[in-house]
Parts: C-alpha cells; sequence; structure tokens
C-alpha cells in the first residue's frame, strides 16, 4: 500500500484459498505499478477478498486473470477503481451466478 516507488508487483499471489479481506486494497496507491500478478487463481471467492485491490494503480497496465466461479458479496468491488492506464482486462468472466457488488 502508498509503494509510489514500486514498479512491479509480484509476478503470482498463488493462494487457491481465501480468507475475507485476505487482499483488501493491497496495492492501495501503488501509483507507479504497471505490472502485477498475471492471475488471481482462486476459484471460490470471500467477502472483500479482492476489494480496492489495485485502486489507485494509476500506470497498471494489464489486469489479472480472475479464476473465480463462484463469487461473494463485495469480493471484487472497486477492484481498480483510478485506474487510468489499463489496457488489457479478460473479455470472459467464468462466474454464472452474481453475488451482490461483486465485480468493479
Amino acid at each position: 500500500r502508498d509503494c509510489s516507488n514500486m514498479k512491479y508487483g509480484p509476478k503470482e499471489l498463488p493462494a487457491t484459498t481465501l480468507c475475507d479481506s485476505c487482499y483488501r486494497q493491497m496495492f492501495v496507491d501503488c501509483t507507479n505499478m504497471k505490472y502485477g500478478p498475471k492471475e488471481l487463481p482462486a476459484t471460490t471467492l470471500t467477502p472483500y477478498c479482492y476489494y480496492g485491490m489495485f485502486d489507485g494503480c494509476k500506470k497498471l497496465k494489464d489486469a489479472p486473470l480472475l479464476r473465480a466461479t463462484t463469487l461473494a458479496n463485495s469480493c471484487c468491488m472497486q477492484m481498480f477503481a483510478d485506474n487510468t492506464e489499463l489496457k488489457n482486462v479478460q473479455k470472459t468472466l467464468y462466474a454464472t451466478t452474481l453475488a451482490d457488488y461483486c465485480y468493479m
């Protein structure tokens, strides 16, 4: 959080079992981060687990691939808020049932 000098986030966040709010606002305002993890492999999300994770990462180019098939309330809410350089996002979301405020 608030790591304005960080240009590269971790290449992977391999956790497949998540707890509530586990990655919440992890990279908030890392304003110079261009690249983060390529994918988020968890298939079952928990409330607020990715909430605001990349909020304010103004130079982030690629959104990580979300493998989630089971969503929870607010799990990805504001995940990419205030991102102005985001170019590559996945075209297909795998969940077939939505939860309240689940996506960005």
